[in-house]
């Protein structure tokens, strides 16, 4: 049984696209863990003190 879900986890991790992101962010941050490798990207655009668009791309381990 623990195969069968470590099978279908692997097949969802390989199917996993990367979003495009925001064409011209004014700003960004991220942040990863040394442990396992997990990684978060953040990108926003800011027009008059307001958030007007967000992306993230997250890449981690598949278990």
């Amino acid at each position: 049984m623990d195969s069968l879900y470590q099978e279908q986890i692997l097949a969802l991790a390989k199917r996993a696209r990367d979003p495009a992101g925001l064409d011209s962010p004014t700003h960004e941050a991220t942040v990863s863990n040394p442990t396992c490798g997990d990684r978060v990207h953040l990108t926003i655009r800011v027009d008059s003190d307001r958030i007007t668009a967000a992306s993230a791309a997250v890449r981690g381990c598949a278990l």
